[in-house]
């Protein structure tokens, strides 16, 4: 299998190393050409990029595999499939994904990642290195989970929504679309869509966000 990496930014580079430890050729970075002459980009051009408008001569050799933990990723999904690629779901080979899990389209699953069994996983969802998810948790589609959380049994976290670093959501709880727990909130009830949520355990701080 050969890979393009969509996006060119700090955690792209992540995603490289992790799936050339996999054995899987990466071949370059695919990104949006307005950056091309943005000198605070310039120091992410040290490989090969391939801008979008000239990366259709790839569709029939590569997959992709979006390097991308905000909601930009969407506008790159969009494009990539209007063109004719197709994005590989990728897990490492060090984390652990029981059989019983489905997971979705466009999936990334970073080195370290624990999860439990019968976990129904979204498409286009990352799960970042050593993030712990457990049984029967449902993460829907483009929910993007960073380094270290922690998201316990029969949670269930809405589209779109952002958990960083070091947080927590507590078992049977449920976090709605396009929602931010920010870095080492503790989530212990359920919340709806579109609110930032910070602390221990964590409050609404802001309302009204559209995801990150």
């Amino acid at each position: 299998m050969k890979a393009l990496i969509a996006d060119t930014g700090n955690w792209a580079r992540d995603v490289k190393e992790a799936i050339e430890e996999a054995g899987i050729t990466v071949d370059g970075f695919v990104e949006f050409s307005d950056i091309r002459n943005t000198t605070a980009e310039q120091p992410r051009l040290k490989e090969k990029v391939i801008w979008w408008e000239d990366a259709i001569i790839y569709t029939g050799s590569h997959v992709l595999i979006h390097g991308l933990g905000t909601k930009r990723r969407k506008q790159c999904i969009s494009i990539a499939h209007s063109i004719g690629f197709k994005f590989a779901t990728f897990v490492h080979p060090t984390a652990r994904v029981p059989k019983s899990c489905k997971l979705g389209y466009g999936v990334f699953i970073g080195p370290g990642v624990v999860m439990g069994s019968d976990c129904y996983i979204g498409n286009h969802v990352t799960i970042n290195r050593a993030a712990i998810i457990g049984h029967d948790v449902v993460l829907k589609e483009f929910v993007n989970v960073s380094p270290g959380a922690n998201i316990a049994g029969m949670v269930t976290v809405g589209e779109g929504t952002y958990v960083a670093m070091g947080a927590k959501i507590l078992d049977t709880k449920e976090v709605g679309k396009d929602c931010i727990v920010g870095a080492g909130a503790v989530v212990t009830k359920n919340f709806g869509n579109n609110v930032q949520l910070i602390g221990m355990p964590a409050k609404v701080t802001k309302e009204n966000i559209a995801g990150k």
